[in-house]
């Protein structure tokens, strides 16, 4: 080796050498412009049982039939990838919240007919 010449450290991807001007320049998708694929890609739906799940949970007497689909939806939309993870995340502290409620009440009728014995 020359010692005039500074020495190219050695490129552990590929065994050819190339010079970084004439490499091609990579086109990296912005923000607004997504990512360009083989397939066209086809629009995400919302998962219908965290629509079902939110619907049932508001309705307050079917909150924990919401609570059960609101936990079945969110496991549905990590495997799927779906959307409508709002949508079960809503339904499940919706239904908590009607359920709490209930047992308070409950607690509370038992607790004053109790009182009057």
């Amino acid at each position: 080796m020359d010692e005039d010449q500074p020495s190219k450290p050695a490129q552990a991807y590929s065994s050819i050498e190339i010079d970084d001007d004439k490499r091609p320049e990579e086109q990296v998708p912005t923000r607004n412009q997504p990512a360009r694929t083989s397939q066209a890609a086809k629009p995400r739906r919302t998962n219908r049982t965290a629509i079902w799940a939110l619907v049932l949970s508001l309705l307050g007497i079917t909150s924990p039939i919401g609570l059960y689909l609101g936990y079945r939806s969110r496991s549905q939309i990590a495997r799927t990838r779906e959307l409508g993870e709002p949508f079960a995340r809503v339904a499940i502290w919706i239904g908590w919240l009607y359920l709490a409620v209930i047992v308070l009440g409950l607690v509370t009728y038992f607790w004053i007919a109790g009182q009057g014995s």
